[in-house]
């Protein structure tokens, strides 16, 4: 790899690093503030709730997610979607053994 470090998440800039030796530029926390500064208070609660979360392992539930922040399931559904796209690196919804679930960094 050569030229600017741009790595998709920071567990690649650390094996990035570590493979060819170089130094750490701090782009990975450069990228989360950027990030950070694009979402609303609530997608930003939502991720890292859904970052502590199982649900890539347990089944999702949007009517659960309403309860636990106290807010309408449209709600949730608009910040899922957003999320979605402006943290494409750190989420991702998928569906498995006939129920969605949803992995979150």
């Amino acid at each position: 790899m050569t030229g600017i470090l741009t790595p998709r998440n920071v567990a690649d800039a650390w094996l990035y690093l570590a493979d060819e030796s170089h130094r750490c530029s701090f782009e990975g926390r450069l990228r989360e503030r950027i990030m950070s500064d694009e979402l609303s208070e609530f997608e930003a609660k939502l991720l890292k709730w859904l970052a502590k979360s199982e649900f890539h392992i347990v089944p999702w539930s949007t009517k659960d997610a309403a309860k636990t922040f106290k807010v309408s399931e449209d709600e949730i559904y608009e910040a899922i979607a957003s999320l979605s796209k402006k943290a494409s690196d750190r989420i991702q919804v998928f569906y498995k053994d006939g129920s969605l679930h949803i992995a979150a960094d």
